[in-house]
């Protein structure tokens, strides 16, 4: 049983800067977040701009990712990369939702 959906919130844009985030890596964590929240959830976990469930490249399929590795993967500094605060907010709003729904996972 699936635990319920997740609301969902829109896929980030990033501001690029000077120096900041890797964005393959940036973008590499989102998709394998979202993946996972949609497999953990049934329902989408990222909305374009007006709100309608967005279709993320299916093929290949991303490995999934644990609310854990994504608190702790490493994110590479770079020139003209991610804003680094934008990235963090991102990343910590989708490690809560990751946790909570492995949480609803492991009662159910």
């Amino acid at each position: 049983m699936t635990s319920p959906a997740p609301r969902p919130f829109p896929f980030p844009g990033f501001d690029v800067v000077l120096r900041g985030f890797d964005r393959h890596q940036v973008d590499d964590l989102v998709h394998r977040a979202s993946f996972t929240l949609t497999a953990l959830t049934g329902g989408p976990a990222l909305t374009d701009q007006d709100g309608r469930a967005l279709d993320l490249p299916s093929a290949p399929a991303p490995d999934p990712i644990t609310s854990a590795e994504l608190a702790e993967a490493p994110l590479d500094l770079v020139l003209r990369g991610y804003d680094r605060h934008q990235v963090k907010d991102v990343l910590s709003r989708l490690v809560e939702l990751l946790a909570e729904a492995e949480s609803h996972t492991t009662r159910g």
